[in-house]
């Protein structure tokens, strides 16, 4: 069961960024960049699990001893569908975050709230990685590239 859940799983995201990379086809060079420079290789590494998974066939086990992140192979399918709807809670979340406040300030935000509520990791450690991220948003996108990105709708009601 947890197989074809791995699998079922693996092949909606595929299909999701395959999706996302066709509906961007025509977009221009500067909007399609982000999308594209993530997606590619999303795509290939997913394309990679999928083919290692069909090569590893179904009767050979995952040797998860000692892997603090392995699923527990005896977690119910209740254990494993919450944990599913805690982690597309975060990327709902995520998406909100970039239509209301803008996706500059949503990423830094994220990556704070993730990293202290899920990776319990200190205050410091992730304001320093949420400040890094941001700071490399703006270097690379808004000052290299001169990507103008969207205002949040929420923000934009506000008239911040």
């Amino acid at each position: 069961m947890k197989k074809r859940l791995e699998f079922a799983f693996t092949l909606s995201l595929l299909v999701a960024i395959s999706w996302g990379l066709y509906a961007g086809r025509g977009w221009n060079a500067t909007t399609a960049l982000f999308p594209r420079a993530v997606g590619f290789p999303m795509l290939f590494l997913l394309i990679g699990i999928l083919g290692m998974g069909i090569v590893e066939g179904r009767d050979q086990r995952n040797d998860r001893d000692g892997d603090p992140d392995a699923v527990d192979p005896d977690s119910t399918f209740r254990e494993t569908a919450a944990r599913m709807a805690r982690y597309f809670g975060w990327l709902l979340g995520f998406v909100v975050a970039i239509w209301a406040i803008g996706i500059s300030l949503a990423i830094p935000i994220y990556i704070l709230a993730y990293m202290k509520i899920e990776g319990r990791y200190g205050w410091r450690t992730c304001v320093m990685y949420a400040s890094v991220t941001a700071g490399l948003i703006t270097v690379v996108y808004s000052h290299l590239f001169r990507v103008a990105w969207p205002e949040g709708a929420l923000l934009r009601s506000l008239g911040l």
